[in-house]
């Protein structure tokens, strides 16, 4: 029986590990996930394939599971999925939208409420303008020190940003175009992510909301596109044999981060690169 254990590359030392893990360790290939973003970013994961089941490997996620790990692995898993279909969907042309109030603010269900009326004005308007629906993601903030909520929206560009501001009708709203210039857009999505996460973590409440109309990234498996010979190289030297492998893999690409990662319990590397659209 094959497996892998990608989770186990999430964890630091001393968190549980066995010895059992390291005694069978034989890598046997490497299993590569492409992640297409749109037409602007790919993103690259490969991990590898063990020739045969760790003997205490369902133990060994149960433990991750029982440690502090495994909630930085669901925070990673929730910023992945949220940058990935944020760059599957919105582009330069789309807008970056912060909704404010003026007075006091809302508590945090009725700022809810408000944002819910919100696009649906938005789409009224929209449909007498011969326009489809908005695509949007959003965050609602409950603020730092005086709690006042606010909202942050990545919105199509469909509409003018004055059309946007001026439906808002609650306070101050501010529309700004989209920059993908020096990983803008992945700035974007790490603030509204922080800006939504202690709090929702806590009360165990969903951390964005979005509209039923997004793309989702295209996401294809491969266990021969990266081979060991590969992995190793990449490992061994990820700036100088990272780069030129990755070129060759995707031409048309520039590669923009390329992390290594290696674990204490199990053998191989865990590899991510994300790219760009040359």
């Amino acid at each position: 029986m094959k497996t892998d254990l990608e989770e186990v590359f999430e964890i630091e030392s001393g968190h549980g590990a066995t010895e059992a893990l390291l005694r069978h360790n034989r890598v046997l290939c490497y299993k590569t996930r492409t992640i297409r973003c749109g037409e602007h970013v790919t993103e690259v994961e490969c991990y590898p394939v063990y020739s045969r089941a760790y003997p205490d490997a369902e133990r060994m996620k149960e433990r991750i599971r029982s440690t502090r790990a495994q909630q930085k692995l669901n925070d990673k898993r929730a910023e992945n999925h949220f940058r990935r279909k944020a760059e599957a969907n919105f582009g330069p042309s789309d807008y970056f939208l912060t909704l404010t109030y003026a007075g006091t603010a809302p508590d945090m269900e009725q700022a809810r409420k408000d944002f819910r009326n919100f696009i649906a004005r938005v789409n009224r308007y929209r449909k007498k303008k011969g326009l489809s629906p908005a695509r949007y993601m959003a965050v609602l903030e409950a603020g730092n020190r005086n709690g006042r909520a606010h909202h942050h929206v990545l919105i199509d560009g469909a509409m003018t940003r004055e059309e946007y501001e001026k439906i808002w009708q609650k306070g101050f709203a501010n529309c700004d175009r989209l920059q993908l210039a020096n990983n803008g857009l992945l700035a974007v999505c790490k603030y509204m992510l922080k800006a939504a996460g202690s709090e929702a973590r806590a009360k165990d409440q969903k951390r964005w909301s979005c509209s039923r109309n997004l793309r989702e990234p295209r996401i294809t498996e491969s266990v021969h596109r990266i081979t060991k010979r590969k992995a190793a190289r990449i490992a061994e030297d990820a700036e100088l044999q990272g780069e030129e492998i990755f070129r060759r893999l995707y031409p048309g690409w520039q590669l923009q981060d390329l992390t290594v990662r290696r674990s204490d319990y199990i053998a191989g590397a865990y590899i991510f690169g994300r790219l760009t659209h040359v």
